[in-house]
């Protein structure tokens, strides 16, 4: 990965610009992306590098995530002068992010035949979205919780012994 010292340009000058490229849109929302390039220096990231970082530097010279490029100069090099570089700004999606890593969409809780998962003790298993279950036995005593916002798939292998709870919500 390469890097480079850009200059963020206003969401307006953008627009003017990438107005003549209908293909990304004919505005630039500031709460959405952010743009860089000058009339004299149009450095950044090229057509094919779509989700590469956009950092600044803190204080103490850290860097933070800002923005993920969202497109770059046709040429690569910068040379012209109307393409500036457009990056999604990653403020704008931070409750997805959260969402996303703290409750995840698919859930697979998969032994084989051989080796079945053994739920032993209370155990919750929480989707966004569906979760899959196979060769899977929940052991007298225990009791496996499943709470999932799209379907829950009971697969081959799944046994629940006498004396153990099952509760789907």
């Amino acid at each position: 990965m390469h890097a480079a010292d850009l200059h963020i340009i206003s969401n307006q000058d953008a627009s003017d610009v990438l107005y003549h490229y209908p293909e990304w849109g004919r505005n630039l929302y500031a709460y959405e992306m952010a743009a860089t390039g000058t009339e004299s220096n149009r450095q950044g990231p090229c057509n094919c590098d779509s989700g590469g970082p956009l950092t600044i530097l803190t204080e103490s010279n850290e860097p933070v995530l800002i923005g993920t490029v969202k497109g770059g100069a046709p040429d690569c090099v910068g040379t012209n002068q109307d393409s500036p570089s457009v990056f999604v700004r990653v403020s704008h999606l931070i409750d997805w992010i959260q969402e996303t890593i703290t409750c995840p969409t698919v859930v697979n809780l998969i032994g084989t035949i051989t080796n079945p998962i053994l739920v032993t003790s209370d155990t919750t298993i929480t989707s966004c979205g569906d979760i899959n279950i196979e060769h899977v036995k929940v052991q007298s005593g225990a009791k496996l919780t499943l709470e999932a916002a799209g379907k829950v798939n009971l697969g081959v292998g799944f046994k629940v012994e006498l004396g153990s709870k099952l509760e789907i919500k």
